[in-house]
């Protein structure tokens, strides 16, 4: 009876290894990893419960020739264009729209990607379209802010007059020769003559 009783109990264990065996092997396989899809507008999808909307930036490397402009060519055409912005402003338009609209105008006027590619053969241009702008913004300048034009136009003048080795005594001389106007300082003339002194002025060559 113990004989037949081991046989028994030898059995059921024998049994239940080979169901778990069986258990095992037929176990559904575990569900699939999530897909990770990168899609070309930058946006990511992870399991369908994360959507991350990526900024994608293009950068322009240039590697700069004695042919392109130099650093201090930059930093001029730099200084020249936060002018027309600062007059923007002053006209009551928004900084942060003013930069991208005059970066934007500059790089479709020259067709250049960046301004790091301008070349040695098209700073002189450049300049000068920069200040052909600034000529066009002035009547704005007068309008909102009079002080403020009437520096720009000062500014102007003197720059003009020291590049040609013209000193203050000799721009005033001018001022009575061409305006019948006897000042010591360009503060006395009055807008129409103030605009009118800067016009020769740059003529001067």
């Amino acid at each position: 009876m113990t004989e037949r009783k081991e046989k028994i109990i030898s059995f059921l264990k024998e049994a239940q290894r080979r169901g778990a065996r069986k258990t095992a092997r037929q176990a559904p396989p575990p569900p699939p990893m999530a897909d990770f899809i990168v899609n070309g507008d930058g946006n990511i999808t992870a399991g369908r419960d994360v959507n991350i909307n990526a900024r994608v930036t293009k950068r322009y490397k240039v590697n700069p020739t004695a042919e392109h402009i130099t650093p201090a060519q930059k930093q001029t055409i730099q200084e020249k264009l936060t002018e027309l912005v600062d007059i923007g402003v002053i006209a009551g338009k928004s900084r942060d729209e003013l930069f991208p609209h005059w970066w934007g105008r500059l790089k479709r006027k020259f067709r250049a990607s960046t301004y790091h590619e301008l070349f040695q053969d098209q700073y002189d241009d450049v300049l000068l379209w920069l200040a052909q702008q600034k000529a066009i913004l002035r009547p704005k300048l007068r309008r909102r802010d009079n002080d403020a034009w009437r520096k720009e136009h000062y500014t102007a003048i003197w720059t003009k007059t020291r590049a040609l080795g013209i000193s203050k005594p000799q721009v005033y001389e001018l001022v009575a020769i061409k305006l019948g106007k006897a000042v010591e300082s360009l503060t006395e003339l009055g807008e129409r003559d103030l605009k009118k002194l800067y016009g020769i002025i740059m003529r001067l060559k």
